[in-house]
Formats: structure tokens, C-alpha cells, sequence
């Protein structure tokens, strides 16, 4: 009696650590970013964004920003009002119009929630590079 409780204890304490099989990832999200222009034009580029909204549904919004030459910007955190709660919007793509070169999530490097997230666009592509630190 006392072998057949100790295993299915230990059967169950084995499944209750394996679960499913995996553990819970952290989300590869980023909220805001620093968007650096290195090339000697202006950059127009547009940003896509995901958020849930208050039926528990996914929905996509852009934004349109331009960037002088050897310049940068930094994406200021977009909320969503979703019905009673507020919702943050998550960067999904980066997309140059001039050239129609894109990034899109994940974003190379990420694995974590970011804020500040670096990306360097140049005269032919766009880079994820990671957090942008001293940045106001």
C-alpha cells in the first residue's frame, strides 16, 4: 500500500512538472522603440501595431512616421481604451516605404517584453539591433 502511494505521488508530482510538455515563454513584444536613420535621406516608414480589443479579438492599426537623415525617433507607448480596461499595442512590423524593405516580428533578439528596442534603418535595410539605453 504504502509502494503504490508513493508512486502515484511520484506520477503525479512527474506530471504535474512536465504539464504540457513545455514551459510559458515570456512574450517577444515590443511597446516602444527607438527608430535610427543612418542613411543620408529622410526615411518614411510605416509601423503596424497588434492589439486586443474588448471582444477578446486581435485587431492591426498603423502609423506613419518620417525620419531626417542621421537622425532617430522613439515611438511613444500606444494604449487602447478595450471596454473598461486599457490594452498596449504591440509592434508587429516595420516597413520602409521608399524601398519597400520590411522587418517583422519577432524581432531579432527579442525575448522578453521591451521598451526602447533599437532598430538602425541604412540606405537598403532594416535592423534589430537591442535596447537603446539613454534615450529621453
Amino acid at each position: 500500500m504504502v509502494l503504490q502511494s508513493s508512486l502515484l505521488f511520484l506520477l503525479l508530482a512527474i506530471s504535474a512538472v512536465i504539464g504540457t510538455g513545455y514551459r510559458a515563454l515570456p512574450p517577444k513584444d515590443v511597446y516602444t522603440a527607438v527608430l535610427i536613420n543612418e542613411s543620408a535621406s529622410p526615411v518614411t516608414l510605416l509601423l503596424e501595431y497588434q492589439y486586443q480589443n474588448c471582444n477578446n479579438g486581435l485587431e492591426m492599426s498603423t502609423k506613419i512616421v518620417s525620419i531626417p537623415p542621421n537622425s532617430y525617433i522613439k515611438t511613444p507607448q500606444e494604449t487602447v481604451d478595450a471596454g473598461g480596461y486599457t490594452t498596449v499595442k504591440v509592434l508587429k512590423s516595420i516597413k520602409r516605404v521608399e524601398i519597400l524593405d520590411d522587418l517583422s516580428a519577432p524581432f531579432s533578439g527579442v525575448d522578453s517584453p521591451q521598451k526602447n528596442w533599437q532598430f538602425i534603418i541604412d540606405e537598403d535595410h532594416i535592423e534589430s539591433v537591442g535596447h537603446a539605453y539613454n534615450v529621453e
